[in-house]
C-alpha cells in the first residue's frame, strides 16, 4: 500500500497541495487540501463557514487549464442571485423536498469542486478508491441514458458520495459534504445563528478536492475572498500525511465503524481502514 501511495501520489511540500493520481483516468488531474479552522479563525461564521463556502464551490461551472478565477466566478456570482431567488421562492411555499440539488436550479452540482469532512475520511487511499469509483460511475452513466444518477451531481461532489458508508444521498450530502437540504444564505443578517447552529463551535477539518483542474485553477479558489477559503489556508502535506495517520480515540473508532457499517469482527480481521474501503468499493453492488 505504501508503495501504491507513492505512485498514486503526489505531494507539493510548498502549498500543502496533494495530487492523486487515477488509473483508470491517467489524464485527469485530481488535487485535495486539507484545512483546519479554529474558533479564532473568523467572529463572523459567515466569512468561512464550511456550508456556505460548500455551496460557493458546488456552482462553479466552467473550468479549463487557462481559466481565470474571476471567469469561475463570474459563473458563481450569476447563480448565487439565482439560487437566492429560489431561496426566496421556497419561503413562500410548503415543500418539504429534502434534495440539495433542487436549490442549485437544476445546475450540475460539485463537478469540479467539493468539500468535505475530513474526520469521516480514514486516509487517502480510501478518498482515492471513492474517486476512482465516483469517475467510473460518472463515465458509465455519461454512456447510458438512465435514471440511476442524480445526473445533477458531478465527479467532486459525487466523490464524496462514493467515500461514505452509507447509500442514502441526502444523509451523505448533510454529513459528509457540507450540503444543506435548504442551504444557509450569506447575504441575510439573521443567517448569521443559522450557520452559527450548523457549524457549532468544535474546530474544524476540511478536505477541498478538485476534480478535472489544473493545479493553477485549483490554487486561485484557494485564494479567493468569494470562495471563503483564503482565510484558512492549507495545511502543509506532512500535516495531512499525520492527520489521517494519527490513532483514533475509541469514540472516533466507534463512530466510523457505525457510519461505515462494519463489525468490530472485520475489523479484527483485516483492519478498520482496508474494511472501510472494501465497504465503499462494494456499497453501491450488494444488497
Amino acid at each position: 500500500m505504501d508503495q501504491e501511495r507513492t505512485k498514486s501520489q503526489k505531494e507539493d511540500n510548498t502549498t500543502g497541495i496533494v495530487q492523486i493520481k487515477c488509473g483508470l483516468f491517467p489524464s485527469m488531474p485530481i488535487f485535495v487540501s486539507l484545512h483546519k479552522k479554529d474558533s479564532s479563525t473568523s467572529s463572523d461564521p459567515t466569512m468561512n463557514s464550511p456550508h456556505l463556502i460548500a455551496q460557493r464551490l458546488s456552482k462553479i461551472q466552467h473550468v479549463n487549464g487557462n481559466t481565470a478565477c474571476d471567469l469561475l466566478l463570474s459563473s458563481y456570482n450569476s447563480l448565487e442571485e439565482e439560487n437566492n431567488n429560489h431561496h426566496h421562492k421556497d419561503n413562500n411555499s410548503s415543500s418539504s423536498n429534502n434534495d440539495v440539488d433542487n436549490h442549485l436550479g437544476g445546475l450540475l452540482v460539485g463537478n469540479y469542486f467539493a468539500l468535505a469532512d475530513a474526520s469521516r475520511i480514514f486516509s487517502l487511499d480510501h478518498l482515492s478508491v471513492a474517486i476512482h469509483t465516483a469517475l467510473l460511475r460518472t463515465y458509465r452513466h455519461s454512456l447510458h441514458d438512465t435514471d440511476h444518477l442524480n445526473r445533477h451531481r458531478g465527479k467532486a461532489l459525487e466523490s464524496i458520495v462514493c467515500a461514505a458508508g452509507s447509500t442514502h444521498v441526502a444523509s451523505i450530502l448533510k454529513d459528509y459534504a457540507f450540503l444543506l437540504p435548504t442551504p444557509p444564505q450569506s447575504n441575510h443578517q439573521d443567517n448569521k445563528e443559522d450557520v452559527a447552529h450548523h457549524d457549532g463551535t468544535h474546530n474544524h477539518v476540511w478536505l477541498l478536492i478538485g476534480v478535472n483542474v489544473s493545479l493553477d485553477v485549483f490554487r486561485q479558489v484557494l485564494l479567493d475572498k468569494n470562495i471563503g477559503l483564503e482565510s484558512v489556508p492549507p495545511e502543509p502535506s506532512e500535516n495531512m500525511t499525520k492527520y489521517f495517520s494519527r490513532e483514533r480515540t475509541s469514540e472516533e473508532i466507534t463512530a466510523l465503524i457505525k457510519s461505515y457499517k462494519i463489525t468490530r469482527e472485520e475489523v479484527a480481521m483485516q483492519g478498520l481502514e482496508r474494511a472501510i474501503i472494501h465497504r465503499v468499493a462494494s456499497k453501491f453492488y450488494t444488497s
